[in-house]
C-alpha cells in the first residue's frame, strides 16, 4: 500500500477506516444512499459499495490496500482520460482498482444497480435470511437481480450466487452502458484501456484473483488500437479504446 505514496508524490493520500466511510457517504449523498450502506453488514460488501460512491463524487484514482503500485500514474493515466482500466483474466473491468473522473456513467449506473439489488432482496424478504459467501450471497430464484456464478461453489450451496456490490455489478453497469447510444456517447471518448491484466503491469494486486471469478463478454473488449498512437507498440500502453464501426 505504501507504494502508492511513495511513488506518487504529487499526490493527496486516504485511507478510509469504518468511521471515515459513514460520515463520507451522510456528507455527500442522499439518505437512501447511507441506508443502503446500513444493509451491508459484510465488511468487504460494504467497501464494495463505497468505492463506488466515493470515485462517482470525487473522482481519482482507488486501490485495494493490498494492491501495490509499479509505475508512478503519471506515466500511464493520461490527463484527457475519464475511465481507466486493465482487462482481468476472465475479460473483465477492474474492480480492485478504479481510476475515472467525477460524475463517471459507468460508476452511476453501478451504484444504481446495487441500490436496486439491495432493496429488491429487502422486498423480497430475504435479505435477513440470505447466506453472505464474502462478496457474494446465495438465492432462490433470478427475479430481477444481476445473477453472477461461481462454478465451484454451485454444488455447494444448492443454487446461484448472487453478486449484490462486487465486480459483477460494475462489469453488468459497463455492458448497459455500451448497449446505450446516450451513455457509450459520455464514457467512450475518455475510456482508455489497458490491454492486460493489473492495468497493464502498472499496478499489481499482491494477493491474486480469487480461485473462481466472473466472466463475462463485454462488447467493449472487441476493440482495435489506434494506428496514429505513437505508443502502439508499446506492450503496457493504456490507450483510448475505438471501437470497430
Amino acid at each position: 500500500m505504501l507504494s502508492w505514496i511513495e511513488k506518487n508524490p504529487t499526490y493527496a493520500y486516504r485511507i478510509f477506516d469504518d468511521e471515515d466511510i459513514e460520515e463520507y457517504v451522510a456528507s455527500n449523498f442522499e439518505q437512501k444512499h447511507l441506508e443502503t450502506l446500513h444493509m451491508f453488514k459484510q465488511p468487504v460488501s460494504k467497501v464494495d459499495f463505497w468505492r463506488l460512491l466515493f470515485v462517482l463524487h470525487d473522482g481519482g484514482a482507488y486501490f485495494d490496500s493490498d494492491s501495490g503500485c509499479v509505475d508512478p500514474l503519471d506515466e500511464w493515466v493520461d490527463s484527457q482520460a475519464t475511465y481507466v482500466t486493465g482487462i482481468g483474466f476472465f475479460k473483465e473491468f477492474h474492480q480492485w482498482g478504479i481510476v475515472a473522473a467525477p460524475g463517471n456513467a459507468f460508476l452511476q449506473q453501478a451504484v444504481d444497480d446495487v441500490m436496486a439489488n439491495a432493496q429488491k432482496l429487502k422486498a423480497t424478504g430475504k435479505w435477513d435470511e440470505i447466506k453472505w459467501q464474502g462478496l457474494v450471497v446465495t438465492k432462490e430464484d433470478s427475479s430481477g437481480f444481476h445473477g453472477s456464478l461461481e462454478k465451484d461453489k454451485v454444488e455447494a450451496l444448492g443454487s446461484g450466487v448472487e453478486n449484490v456490490a462486487g465486480p459483477s455489478v460494475l462489469n453488468l453497469a459497463v455492458d448497459k452502458c455500451f448497449m446505450d447510444p446516450t451513455c457509450l456517447a459520455k464514457t467512450l471518448p475518455g475510456l482508455h484501456v489497458c490491454p492486460s491484466d493489473h492495468f497493464g503491469g502498472h499496478a499489481r494486486m499482491k494477493t491474486g484473483p480469487y480461485a473462481s471469478t466472473w466472466k463475462w463478454d463485454l462488447p467493449v473488449l472487441n476493440f482495435h488500437e489506434s494506428q496514429n498512437d505513437n505508443n502502439a507498440t508499446e506492450k503496457k500502453a493504456c490507450r483510448q479504446l475505438i471501437l470497430d464501426k
